[in-house]
């Protein structure tokens, strides 16, 4: 039985790492959250963190994927589709894509509170991270609970 590989893309500080890993809890034991943000930890800190890096770290952690769900397990995916090759890449691996999102004033908030994130990276992400793709679910994560959005990505997993 085959899993189901599911796409939480969005702009930096919209909620897609905690969305993943809420969601993979709720699935259980049969469930993986997979974020390329934790695929940079494979890679030397010298390394250039350009273009190519990010493509070559989003072609692995999609044929990861793909792996997981060929045996069985579903995959909760956590990316940002920084240039449409990247959307391709999920497509190409059957991925279900969800857009995750908030306004603009609240995702600027969010980047100053967690002091991890280059200070304007979720303004310059906001609306191309979605690359005019066709979405089964849009999520706006200030108005609705991370247990609500879980729900809403499961409902789409069933």
């Amino acid at each position: 039985m085959s899993g189901t590989i599911v796409v939480l893309n969005g702009p930096s500080s919209a909620g897609k790492t905690t969305l993943a890993r809420t969601v993979r809890d709720k699935l259980g034991a049969n469930a993986v959250a997979l974020a390329v943000d934790d695929f940079f930890g494979f890679v030397h800190r010298d390394a250039s963190r350009g273009w190519q890096l990010f493509d070559a770290l989003t072609a692995a952690m999609f044929a990861s994927a793909s792996t997981f769900a060929t045996r069985g397990f579903d995959v909760i995916v956590d990316t940002v589709f920084e240039r449409r090759e990247s959307l391709a890449t999920a497509i190409a691996h059957g991925a279900r894509l969800v857009a995750v999102t908030c306004p603009l004033d609240v995702l600027e908030q969010r980047e100053r509170d967690r002091g991890d994130r280059t200070i304007g990276q979720a303004r310059a992400q906001h609306e191309y991270v979605f690359q005019r793709a066709t979405y089964e679910l849009t999520l706006d994560t200030a108005k609705q609970s991370v247990e609500e959005c879980a729900d809403r990505v499961i409902a789409i997993l069933r």
